[in-house]
């Protein structure tokens, strides 16, 4: 058993990827051999404040499943990273602290919601959960999952990218 560990900005954001990894992930051998845990950063900039809740998670998965491995995957939306010098900031400092963490990293250009063509003008929180649980994932989109450096793109996730090398680690 292998535990891929998601830290996400938002819960609309869980249900987002969540759904993309079933879709995804399609071998029921996989689906076995892989536990999905959660935890909601409250936001992008909180990714440097959660160590205590990995530890937690890591540890209660480590001794429900003794000699197995795990992932720690973050999930950022770049959102206005190019004009926006604190966004701009913080992808070089993510991508500082997971190379030194050696988690890994999914970033998403702008946000979950364009890549995936739902409506992304929504501020309330439950009102992005109702659409999220609402979200069916079709094929029509999967090229824009496959991008190596979505800050490069105008619309763009490296999801795919990421759940092939989690993949192949199993």
């Amino acid at each position: 058993m292998k535990l891929w560990l998601f830290l996400v900005e938002g819960n609309s954001d869980k249900i987002y990827v969540d759904k993309i990894i079933k879709y995804y992930v399609k071998s029921e051998k996989l689906k076995k051999e892989i536990k999905l845990e959660w935890i909601i950063l409250d936001g992008k900039y909180n990714y440097n404040k959660k160590d205590k809740q990995i530890k937690q998670k890591i540890d209660k998965f480590k001794n429900q499943n003794r000699n197995s491995d795990y992932e720690i995957i973050y999930v950022i939306d770049l959102d206005k990273y190019r004009d926006d010098n604190k966004d701009i900031t913080f992808l070089i400092d993510i991508k500082k602290f997971v190379k030194r963490n050696k988690y890994k990293l999914i970033k998403n250009n702008e946000n979950i919601e364009m890549i995936l063509k739902i409506d992304n003008e929504t501020k309330n929180k439950k009102e992005k959960v109702k659409i999220a649980e609402k979200f069916i994932m079709k094929e029509s989109i999967e090229k824009y999952f496959r991008i190596e450096e979505p800050e490069n793109v105008s619309i763009g996730s490296n999801i795919f990218k990421i759940l092939d090398i989690l993949e192949s680690e199993v």
